[in-house]
């Protein structure tokens, strides 16, 4: 449910979660299935919030507050910093600075801190810009203040590399300003992140062969022509069958999976799935299970991927 949660979220969807969670929650409270409990995990509720406050949407925020109130849920730091978040993007002329001083006092008699949120919370985007405006709401004088990053090795293998440099990284010099240039490792990023994409990397062999035949280009030329159609006919059959799902309406279903990354992502790992198949033995094909597993591998990390391109 977590999961589910958080894709609808990601596709601007947190109602949609909401309601599937809603109906769970109703569900478990009836006992119409002794297999459903209610839901006690704060990583479920964090979603919602987090859905919601990138949304800006407060009274949302309040109705999931008093969900968690009812089930005896309590808040934790990446609560505190959706809700923080959802505040900071509506609060205009401190026109929620009251409820940023309740939840604020919340905060600092659970022991959680404006330091403590702007260390340990987690943020995409803009969200800690967003949040730190939220808090300055509250103290117009707050400076966050970081911790400082801990290089150094906690092995007794290792404790011997250990050295003055790794404790004060601020008095390194380098010869030429740096070991790489803001605009050097902007690159570096965008093809780490177009490799990780792609899914495989290209080696050149060492191999010395001579210049193709054209019967050989031909047959390539062939191939790439079965190609093209596979991923017709995949095409097709992902349309046809999301279509399906789309008009089949249900508090949870699997199109939101199916929209969470580009069409083009579904059929490029359908068809390097196809490719491996039929490059591979005759005499062994694997279950429907491992087929599964493998490509839900392929679509989880193309998701990652895509949310590493969404947030700068």
């Amino acid at each position: 449910l977590a999961s589910y949660i958080e894709v609808c979220s990601h596709e601007k969807y947190p109602q949609r979660g909401l309601n599937a969670f809603n109906f769970h929650r109703g569900r478990a409270k009836k006992n119409l299935e002794k297999s459903l409990v209610l839901i006690k995990n704060i990583n479920v509720f964090n979603a919602l919030l987090k859905g919601f406050a990138s949304k800006g949407v407060f009274p949302k925020i309040r109705e999931i507050l008093k969900i968690m109130e009812e089930d005896e849920v309590e808040l934790n730091l990446q609560s505190y910093v959706a809700i923080f978040e959802c505040l900071g993007r509506i609060s205009n002329d401190n026109c929620y600075l009251k409820d940023i001083k309740n939840f604020t006092q919340s905060a600092l008699a659970k022991g959680i801190t404006f330091d403590k949120m702007m260390n340990e919370g987690i943020f995409l985007n803009d969200e800690r810009e967003i949040v730190l405006r939220a808090m300055r709401s509250y103290d117009q004088n707050y400076v966050p203040q970081y911790r400082t990053l801990n290089v150094s090795y906690k092995n007794h293998l290792l404790n011997h590399l250990n050295c003055d440099i790794q404790y004060n990284p601020e008095d390194v010099k380098y010869k030429n300003d740096g070991p790489f240039k803001p605009e050097d490792m902007e690159t570096s990023i965008h093809k780490q992140i177009a490799m990780e994409r792609g899914g495989y990397v290209t080696v050149k062999s060492i191999e010395c062969r001579d210049t193709p035949s054209e019967e050989v280009l031909r047959y390539r030329q062939v191939l790439d022509n079965h190609y093209e159609m596979w991923a017709e006919a995949a095409q097709s059959a992902f349309n046809r069958d999301l279509a399906t799902l789309t008009a089949h309406r249900s508090a949870l279903n699997f199109e939101p999976y199916m929209r969470c990354i580009p069409l083009k992502d579904y059929i490029d790992i359908i068809i390097d799935e196809a490719k491996k198949i039929a490059q591979g033995s005759e005499t062994y094909s694997p279950t429907v299970n491992m087929l599964h597993r493998d490509m839900g591998s392929k679509v989880y990390a193309r998701y990652k991927i895509l949310r590493k391109q969404k947030t700068d």
